[in-house]
């Protein structure tokens, strides 16, 4: 059975402001606001844990706000390997009015050299072909954008790494020598590699082998309405799931990796990781906060996802 560690280096506090109508410069009276715990790598883990697997979930989090998450990580039953330091866990802002969601992201207090051994050697205990290790989620300062790529050079022999991030982290991934195991960049974040939009199926799924002939086992490219493209060596599909059920599209796509890492701990064919990926993604969609539909639901839903398979 297949061993899952997740790591979120710059985790948040996600604070949600809803409000009839945004207008800058005026003062507004929120109608609600309620508060999660964030970060890329523990959605992930949330996710999976709702999905009813074993999960270690680690990184950094500041002393000061550190009661919400280890109730979470208690509650949510994830096994809890963060490194405490001083000073706060950031909060990020989301303001939600009737027409579209505003965000406030903080960046994390800088990290010190000191630090990162310690978390280093937490990710060294991660050690074993059953280990499947996910890296996601924005950097803190001073950690320099190669961060994942020296981690996955440094470690990828150990254990299978699924890393899922954007901006210039994602591109040194992509640029690097050795790719890890998977990766699920969204369309956007593809054409930036490319250096140019992509739009033509036919040129997406080019680009996505080209990875995967250089190292990656699984390369996931979710496309938004047009669903996501999920290529290995062997095969590549296209999975879509249409839904009227949203109330939030906040860890959509942390939940789409988590589904992804449920299939694999499953060691199933590719037309499971796509329509578990959807599922998930989809089941979140209906949800506020970093948890899932019961197991029921979610297997309800990957019946019903289209997959087709893409030349």
């Amino acid at each position: 059975m297949m061993k899952v560690a997740t790591v979120t280096v710059n985790p948040a506090i996600d604070e949600t402001v809803t409000l009839q109508q945004l207008i800058a410069g005026e003062v507004h009276r929120a109608s609600s606001v309620r508060f999660d715990v964030g970060g890329k790598g523990i959605n992930v883990a949330a996710c999976l844990a709702d999905f009813g697997l074993d999960v270690t979930a680690t990184g950094f989090l500041g002393q000061n706000n550190i009661r919400i998450f280890e109730q979470f990580f208690t509650r949510r039953n994830i096994k809890d390997y963060f490194i405490r330091r001083v000073g706060s866990t950031r909060t990020n802002i989301k303001i939600v009015d009737e027409a579209r969601t505003t965000d406030i992201n903080l960046s994390g207090d800088p990290v010190t050299s000191q630090q990162l051994q310690q978390l280093a050697d937490v990710m060294d205990s991660f050690c074993g072909p059953q280990w499947l290790v996910v890296m996601a989620g924005s950097l803190l300062p001073h950690m320099g954008s190669t961060f994942y790529a020296d981690q996955v050079a440094r470690m990828a022999n150990q254990f299978k790494m699924v890393v899922d991030c954007s901006g210039d982290g994602l591109q040194a991934v992509l640029k690097a020598q050795r790719l890890p195991y998977a990766i699920k960049p969204n369309i956007d974040e593809l054409s930036q590699y490319c250096g140019r939009f992509l739009t033509d199926m036919t040129e997406i799924l080019s680009i996505a082998r080209g990875l995967i002939s250089r190292g990656l086992s699984l390369i996931v490219v979710s496309m938004g309405a047009d669903g996501a493209l999920f290529v290995t060596h062997e095969m590549a599909l296209q999975a879509r799931l249409k839904t009227d059920n949203i109330e939030s599209t906040v860890g959509a796509g942390d939940a789409m990796v988590a589904g992804m890492i449920a299939a694999l701990c499953e060691n199933a064919s590719l037309d499971r990781i796509a329509r578990l990926g959807t599922a998930f993604a989809v089941g979140k969609l209906g949800l506020h906060g970093p948890k899932l539909p019961r197991k029921d639901i979610l297997e309800y839903l990957a019946r019903a996802v289209e997959c087709r398979q893409v030349a």
